[in-house]
């Protein structure tokens, strides 16, 4: 199957403003023609951000260049339709540059569409939102949620086959109210999406931070939260506040800074991150990981009872939703403790659930072995720089190899 998305195009500076894009037009087109028409909505999009790399030059571009890309798009998708012969629900003879995009942003409705969808299941509606209304490339999703790119594929193709039996003209009048367990699916895929952006791992991303990917999240984050109001969506929007006040502190020069070496935040970013934190009657992990960015921003002294507090926090993540990488973040406070034996065990203990070459795995078990076995750490940043595309991860890589004990 062809990977439509904006992933091949190969401009990367053009392929992240394309990106504000593609999920709007995306959604108005779906929202306008049909689920029937999935594959070839993808195609116009990608043929309209084709064509916009060949014609738009520095000092000649539209003036509203959704609007262009909406009606480059839109006018393609129709004359794919009447190729082959299939019925069209509205035919417009406007000149392609009179066609105007939607008013509204559309891509909060096919969210709540597709996620309210009892057939689907969660993982299915995840990634099926991920590549169509954030126009992600399947290999970025592989790489973040650890899965294969085939099994996305094919989990996706089976998405777009159901919901080609649904109408969308019911979108609206069969709407019910949004249940609690919706808005908890629709907060985890932001907060998979805004993860993305923030640590980008894109080989075309020239940069340790997507932010409009990132902003993108916050913003549907917003809209979620006026219409719903629920607590869980606060505290997703003030991890999100927190977590883009670090973004300045993420690199230095060319140099990745990882988190618990991070400092200089945006006094702003953090503030408004107070005002949306509230703290939940029951556990909440966006409130959690509020808290934990906001204990290590705000902390003066860093001893062993700060990073006691912190593996707390992350423990209590951990019980409550086990993941690997949450024991890479414990293994480092363990480390901080002068509790290596602890922090080898866990590290080992999660060893085979992650791609060998993990990133940050490797670069964590390469800390702890360091002094120890020296040999061994210079093996596992060898196994990481293997795996690792992008030139300032390398670079990070490189530089951490440089600076280990001579064996």
């Amino acid at each position: 199957m062809k990977d439509r998305t904006p992933d091949t195009v190969e401009n990367s500076e053009a392929e992240n403003s394309f990106r504000i894009f593609y999920g709007k037009i995306f959604s108005s087109l779906l929202r306008k023609y049909g689920t029937q028409f999935t594959a070839e909505i993808e195609d116009a999009i990608q043929n309209a951000f084709y064509k916009s790399l060949k014609s738009w030059k520095p000092n000649h571009q539209p003036q509203n260049k959704e609007n262009w890309l909406y009606a480059v798009a839109k006018n393609d998708l129709l004359n794919q339709i009447k190729v082959k012969n299939r019925h069209v629900f509205e035919v417009n003879d406007r000149p392609a540059l009179e066609v105007e995009a939607e008013q509204t942003d559309k891509r909060l409705e096919v969210l709540l569409w597709v996620g309210g969808h009892a057939e689907l299941s969660k993982q299915a509606k995840v990634l099926f939102i991920l590549k169509h209304i954030f126009g992600l490339h399947v290999k970025e999703i592989a790489l973040n949620l650890l899965l294969t790119e085939e099994s996305i594929y094919k989990s996706i193709q089976r998405t777009q086959k159901k919901l080609v039996q649904l109408d969308l003209e019911k979108m609206d009048s069969d709407r019910k109210p949004i249940s609690l367990a919706e808005i908890e699916l629709f907060n985890e895929i932001l907060y998979a999406v805004f993860n993305m952006g923030f640590d980008s791992f894109d080989v075309q991303q020239n940069s340790f931070v997507n932010e409009d990917l990132c902003i993108e999240a916050l913003s549907l984050a917003k809209l979620l939260y006026v219409q719903n109001s629920r607590v869980s969506t606060k505290n997703l929007l003030a991890l999100f506040c927190f977590h883009l006040a670090r973004i300045a502190s993420k690199s230095r020069g060319a140099q990745l800074v990882t988190f618990f070496e991070q400092k200089d935040w945006d006094a702003d970013m953090i503030q408004l991150g107070y005002h949306y934190l509230e703290k939940p009657q029951t556990f909440s992990k966006y409130y959690t990981e509020a808290v934990i960015a906001s204990k290590h921003m705000l902390a003066t002294i860093k001893n062993e009872q700060h990073w006691r507090g912190i593996y707390a926090l992350y423990d209590q993540l951990y019980r409550h939703q086990p993941s690997p990488v949450l024991c890479i973040n414990m293994a480092y406070c363990l480390i901080q403790c002068s509790e290596n034996g602890k922090a080898k065990e866990l590290l080992e203990s999660v060893e085979q659930q992650l791609p060998k070459g993990h990133f940050y795995f490797n670069v964590m078990k390469a800390t702890l072995l360091k002094e120890t076995d020296p040999a061994e750490a210079k093996k596992d940043l060898l196994h990481a720089l293997a795996k690792t595309n992008q030139a300032f991860r390398k670079a990070f890589v490189i530089s951490y190899i440089e600076q280990q004990p001579q064996t």
